[in-house]
């Protein structure tokens, strides 16, 4: 990868005032006098400070193109100097965490490198630098915005999205060759994420339960997916729950099984020793390894699972816990390439940036502080039709969510 360095000045004098301290008052905005900053690339950006004193940002970005490095280091200007005029906009939460901090000059030298890949068409980017990260899409031709940041050498926490945060994971029983969209959810689960507390949870609802459906009537919300597709499931587990999700995110049998090789496989406790023909879920109890094929193989074992859908669904739940290990453990340097890879293989209703600031706020979550949890319910009928009818407790648990992680017991 080249190397490219980019140094930017940025100078500013300060208005003048009266001697007695009050504004002008012949309608005329206060005198000013503005240098615009250079860079070695040529690409200048006006501002105006509170202090006559110069601030600078040294930057040298290895893997990043000007466009790229210029909105990086812009983002850092704007963090040192937010009494200045925008460089480039901001999400508005990002915008408000930097606009609270005290105005700092002098000289600030970073050094990192930028990772990046196509995300459902959308060009997207991680920089990283120690503990620093920035999150960056392409928004148009050669032009990048920010839609993230973590600048801990600022003493920032991270932004990545107005939390807490909520994403529905459906598990598709489409065959290898089907729509994903087109057959029953398989697997509901809500993925709950509060990144500034470092905990998060992953909820599961029992394919089975009898809901309100959001096109009216009842039925297994199993069944509306195939009916209706995975947008009225997002809807009707809205409903059920009170919970706002932001999008979906769905993959079948064979892309469960892709996703899970391309990522390298991972590693997986096994609650109890299991040995089940229908699934060929052969495991012992305890660590160890799973390609694709096992974890398939273990997504779909119910017949030798206590607690069948619901002793099934928790182990869905296991799963995911292993994947978010796995991938942090792999750096969040690797984002960009795991959600190619994702999105490759699964479809979604996320946008590249959302997508980007939910995987990244991940990285903000111990695996050891995440609660997996099943909805707690009975199984009962309606009509001739066995279903799962939800307990008391499963609308407590929804209500303890709201805030992004689960505090009590169920």
């Amino acid at each position: 990868m080249r190397r490219l360095t980019i140094s930017i000045m940025v100078l500013a004098l300060v208005a003048t005032a009266c001697g007695s301290g009050e504004e002008e008052t012949d309608g005329s905005a206060p005198a000013q006098t503005t240098q615009a900053s250079t860079t070695t690339v040529g690409i200048s950006a006006p501002t105006t400070v509170a202090d006559p004193d110069m601030a600078s940002v040294t930057a040298t970005i290895e893997g990043a193109g000007e466009p790229l490095a210029q909105a990086i280091i812009d983002l850092y200007t704007q963090a040192l100097n937010p009494l200045q005029p925008d460089l480039q906009p901001l999400p508005d939460g990002l915008a408000s965490q930097l606009a609270n901090r005290t105005p700092r000059f002098g000289a600030l030298s970073i050094e990192g490198s930028v990772a990046t890949a196509t995300v459902l068409g959308t060009d997207v980017a991680v920089y990283t630098s120690g503990e620093d990260v920035v999150l960056l899409t392409e928004s148009g031709v050669g032009a990048w915005s920010v839609v993230g940041a973590k600048l801990a050498s600022l003493d920032e926490d991270a932004w990545y999205g107005q939390g807490p945060r909520f994403l529905l994971v459906i598990g598709s029983d489409a065959r290898p060759g089907q729509r994903v969209n087109g057959f029953r959810a398989d697997s509901v689960h809500i993925i709950s994420m509060a990144p500034g507390d470092g905990r998060g949870s992953i909820l599961g609802i029992p394919r089975d339960t009898w809901v309100e459906t959001s096109y009216g009537g009842n039925a297994k919300l199993t069944n509306t997916m195939a009916s209706r597709g995975p947008q009225v499931v997002l809807d009707t587990v809205e409903m059920l729950t009170g919970i706002e999700l932001e999008g979906y995110v769905i993959t079948g049998f064979a892309g469960f099984t892709d996703l899970v090789d391309e990522f390298g496989g991972f590693g997986v406790d096994v609650p109890y020793g299991m040995s089940d023909v229908k699934s060929g879920a052969y495991f012992g109890a305890g660590e160890q390894v799973f390609d694709g094929t096992d974890a398939l193989a273990f997504a779909r074992n119910r017949t030798d699972t206590p607690g069948g859908d619901f002793g099934r669904s928790l182990n869905h739940g296991l799963l995911m816990l292993s994947a978010l290990t796995a991938t942090r453990d792999r750096g969040i340097e690797d984002l960009p390439t795991l959600l190619s890879i994702l999105t490759s293989i699964t479809e979604t209703s996320l946008s590249p940036a959302d997508l980007l600031t939910m995987a990244a706020a991940a990285y903000e979550l111990d695996p050891e502080e995440t609660i997996n949890i099943v909805a707690p319910g009975f199984v009962g009928t309606a009509g001739a039709a066995s279903v799962v009818r939800l307990r008391d407790e499963a609308f407590l648990l929804f209500e303890d969510i709201l805030d992004g992680t689960i505090d009590d017991e169920y």
